[in-house]
């Protein structure tokens, strides 16, 4: 949420431990139009540091397409049931759900392929 600016500041002040250093793309609206996926690529361009998704997306399909440009990691809200209204509920995924997504994140990966030497 923080912009180029305010990213390249904090940069400066924790050199010291830039190698533990990862950015996480998210935004808070929770709209399709608002998720701007493609800033992954261009964190990882700007500041050569790895860039995770942080999903807020009310469709949480979203995820799944992030995966399209290479995030570093993967965070997202896990609620315990469907019936209790949790702070982050309209994007968080049911404890029954998480096994089903693992796999289709791990699936999906796969369907981006490589480019060998050329990556």
């Amino acid at each position: 949420m923080s912009n180029f600016n305010e990213i390249s500041d904090l940069l400066v002040k924790v050199k010291h431990i830039r190698k533990r250093i990862e950015l996480v793309h998210t935004n808070l609206g929770g709209e399709v139009e608002m998720e701007w996926l493609s800033r992954i690529n261009i964190l990882k361009n700007k500041y050569s540091v790895p860039v995770g998704y942080g999903t807020h997306c009310k469709n949480k399909n979203a995820i799944f397409l992030s995966l399209a440009f290479k995030p570093d990691s993967l965070l997202f809200y896990v609620k315990f049931d469907e019936k209790k209204e949790y702070p982050d509920n309209d994007h968080a995924f049911t404890m029954s759900e998480v096994p089903i997504l693992l796999k289709n994140i791990g699936d999906l990966t796969k369907t981006i392929g490589s480019m060998g030497k050329y990556d």
